[in-house]
């Protein structure tokens, strides 16, 4: 595309009846956003029964086929496909919309048009938006695993705007768009063996996942969605990828991203404490303020670090002991790394992962179990 605009410009330049004054324009195509996204469920899985010889004999037919699928009430709606493909579609779903970019005419020398720029900016957030729910339904699949199936499954994947791809059905036939193999190993696989050439000879070695296990996962982001607490839905996508650095023995990433949740957790009780002694009753349905806006700022800024937070929820028994105990020890660990590079061991990075876990329960009622292992090959 950019070399046709240089060509473009190189001729209209040696035109010579162009005056110097006398504007180039050109019109820039517009984009369709994609209606769905995709991932592809690592390691490989069977969703519902595993297939029989006569069917793997024959793996276009049937295997593709949707299998579950689930409306949430937010407006997503997700497919599971029987070869371990997750469809997205959100285009229901107000915060995650395809936001297309229609056809515009641009002037040489000259900025994109101010809407063009806004339509642009708002389907990055969008698509950003998009991978949060993909990656924290990640983290969903991975805790129903634990619950239902009591299965622990290694987690590497982290789907980015480079490793989603697209589903379309052409004549009953399912086909998947957007499968660069250059732009992430997941996508290799994908196109490798989704058709199932390479691994159809392992199929036994594919993790069988219960459509009563994809039930859970979706029942599970239901709530993280619909959920009150501020911010669920990134601490979930948090943990997930912080979990993911740990199966990468990148312990003092998994800390970091852990200890970040930690935080935002322990502000969200520190406010709800704040506000809870922000009044006191001096008679019937008479209250009296006892902490102004000045004092209330005071309370809520960097004077009061996670360290006094955690302190005072703890002695005010809105924090409990034990909880207390590990938060203490996983701000220590984080603040030694990043003040000193102390190294950060395997225990303690997947201590912290847990107890952000545990804390984000106690919080907001979700419970994640994320699958927490990372191999030992040399």
């Amino acid at each position: 595309m950019f070399g046709e605009l240089e060509e473009r410009y190189s001729k209209w330049e040696r035109q010579p009846d162009m005056t110097p004054d006398e504007t180039i324009r050109w019109e820039v195509p517009g984009t369709l956003a994609s209606k769905n996204l995709s991932y592809f469920q690592m390691p490989p899985a069977w969703i519902g029964p595993t297939p029989n010889d006569t069917e793997l004999a024959n793996p276009k037919k049937g295997l593709d086929i949707v299998i579950c699928d689930r409306t949430l009430s937010v407006g997503v709606r997700i497919c599971a496909h029987r070869d371990g493909v997750f469809q997205f579609d959100f285009r229901e779903w107000p915060e995650g919309c395809p936001i297309d970019i229609p056809l515009y005419t641009a002037e040489r020398n000259k900025p994109v048009p101010p809407h063009i720029t806004e339509l642009q900016a708002k389907a990055a957030q969008h698509r950003h938006k998009c991978a949060v729910v993909m990656n924290a339904h990640l983290a969903c699949m991975s805790t129903a695993l634990s619950k239902v199936q009591r299965h622990g499954v290694w987690i590497r994947q982290v789907i980015t705007p480079s490793s989603y791809f697209t589903t379309h059905w052409v004549n009953g036939v399912r086909q998947l768009r957007g499968v660069v193999v250059t732009y992430d190993p997941v996508l290799a696989y994908v196109a490798a063996n989704v058709g199932l050439q390479q691994d159809i000879r392992k199929e036994r070695t594919r993790v069988p996942i219960h459509i009563e296990t994809v039930k859970y996962s979706f029942d599970l982001l239901e709530s993280i969605l619909t959920s009150p607490l501020a911010d669920l839905l990134l601490m979930t996508q948090l943990l997930y990828v912080a979990a993911v650095n740990y199966a990468q023995h990148d312990f003092p990433t998994a800390l970091t991203l852990a200890w970040t949740v930690c935080e935002k957790l322990l502000r969200i009780r520190w406010d709800a404490y704040i506000e809870e002694k922000s009044y006191v009753s001096t008679g019937t349905d008479q209250r009296t303020n006892l902490i102004n806006s000045d004092r209330r700022k005071t309370l809520t800024g960097l004077d009061y670090t996670a360290s006094v937070m955690s302190e005072v929820l703890a002695l005010a028994g809105k924090l409990n002991h034990e909880t207390y105990l590990r938060l203490t020890k996983a701000r220590r660990g984080r603040n030694g790394w990043l003040h000193n590079f102390t190294p950060i061991s395997d225990k303690m990075a997947a201590e912290c992962v847990q107890t952000a876990q545990t804390f984000l329960q106690e919080t907001s009622g979700v419970e994640l179990l994320i699958s927490l292992s990372h191999s030992s090959r040399l």
